[in-house]
């Protein structure tokens, strides 16, 4: 009972949710399209199987749902299963003129998985035999996002610099560190700079701290090792932390680039922080 009524929950939070509307079949690229492909983690086209219908007991049938055969997933997380060939339920945002037969293109989100699968829609448009300008457009759109994502961060950044790991150890920190299950387990590189793309620093390595802890609030955070070359979007105080002040730190995944990258984080910084 439990189950059900967390997955009416989820469903009916997402389907209040005034910024996504329901997409007309796009000309190309359309702001509404764009906005469900980035709100969507699974898109998919697929043909309805049934109306007013469910794959779960533990999500009721209503209006809304629909059970939809998967033919083709265009866009899905790395460590979400291949459901091509399967029906699955699809939440729709509305209720509409849907009817088992219609090929569509869904932007959903996952729902519940279990015995079956429940998604929920974003929204969805017409879907056409080839479906290469709507893979084109889902790339964009997610590069979109990834460029926007990362300008910001870059915006943030006190210094950026390019170059190699030379080796990494037990921070020293000025202050007793606190007893927590949370416990970043800091520990220190030393860079060697090759190039510094933003800020101003004149020596030619510089320390830096990063969290090497694998807990759920750090195991995401860059993990440094020696040897390694790249990219690094150093900031100052973005974690509040005894005996961390001004000290560069990389805490978010986006803080680490690939050498390959520079000339998308120069292109990013030069569009400045607006």
């Amino acid at each position: 009972m439990r189950q059900v009524l967390l997955i009416v929950a989820l469903f009916a939070l997402l389907e209040s949710d005034p910024g996504v509307a329901r997409a007309n079949p796009p000309q190309g690229m359309t702001e509404s399209v764009e906005l469900q492909i980035q709100k969507s983690s699974y898109i998919f086209v697929g043909t309805v199987q049934k109306t007013n219908a469910s794959t779960m007991p533990t999500v009721p049938a209503t209006d809304r749902t629909v059970v939809v055969r998967v033919e083709d997933v265009l866009y899905a997380p790395k460590t979400l299963a291949d459901y091509t060939g399967r029906d699955v339920t699809v939440q729709l945002r509305e209720s509409s003129n849907v009817k088992a037969g219609d090929r569509l293109a869904f932007f959903t989100n996952g729902g519940m998985f279990g015995a079956g699968v429940a998604l929920v829609e974003v929204g969805h448009v017409e879907a056409g035999r080839d479906t290469q300008d709507l893979r084109r457009q889902i790339a964009q759109a997610f590069q979109k996002k990834e460029d926007e994502d990362l300008r910001k961060r870059i915006a943030k950044a006190s210094l950026i610099v390019a170059g190699k790991v030379l080796k990494t150890g037990p921070a020293k920190l000025s202050e007793r560190q606190p007893l927590t299950e949370h416990d970043p387990q800091w520990q220190e590189a030393e860079i060697a700079i090759e190039a510094v793309q933003k800020g101003q620093f004149a020596p030619r390595t510089v320390s830096v701290l990063f969290a090497s802890s694998t807990d759920t609030m750090w195991f995401r955070s860059p993990k440094l090792k020696e040897g390694e070359e790249g990219i690094w979007l150093l900031h100052k105080d973005a974690v509040r932390w005894p005996g961390i002040k001004d000290r560069y730190l990389v805490v978010d995944p986006l803080d680490f680039q690939p050498r390959d990258q520079v000339d998308r984080v120069k292109r990013l910084l030069a569009r400045g922080a607006n």
